[in-house]
């Protein structure tokens, strides 16, 4: 009932259960020790389930009417099942950061690398060995 998107009050009334959606919550937890909590693939499969259930019910009404509503249903379900099976193109998109937010960027890649980062040198600093610049004017 969970895979049919069947809520904790809709099992309680299936099932009869006095005490709603807290019982048969309390229920579950007591049997299995804590509420499940389905992994991601298991949720996916659970959207395929649905999704297949969405299309059926929207193939049926475009079928005995082909109104543009029950189309951009049909085509919604069609959408979104494309999307969570990674069916359609991937999307692209490019961010430039500003040079602060790159650099703090670059510095936790090198952190979780286990790179030290050198630090910035200033070139007119006097520790920097004093040198001449020469121009050659041989011709060779």
């Amino acid at each position: 009932m969970r895979v049919a998107g069947g809520s904790w009050e809709d099992i309680a009334k299936a099932l009869d259960m006095k005490g709603g959606a807290p019982a048969v919550y309390r229920a579950v937890k007591n049997y299995f020790g804590s509420v499940p909590q389905p992994d991601r693939e298991m949720l996916r499969e659970i959207a395929r389930q649905r999704g297949e259930r969405l299309w059926l019910r929207a193939v049926a009404a475009v079928e005995e009417m082909p109104s543009p509503a029950a189309i951009r249903a049909a085509v919604a379900v069609l959408e979104r099942v494309a999307k969570l099976d990674g069916l359609d193109k991937p999307t692209r998109v490019s961010v430039a950061p500003d040079n602060e937010t790159f650099e703090a960027l670059v510095e936790l890649a090198a952190k979780g690398a286990g790179i030290e980062l050198p630090e910035e040198a200033d070139i007119f600093d006097a520790e920097y060995v004093d040198a001449e610049v020469i121009e050659d004017d041989s011709s060779s």
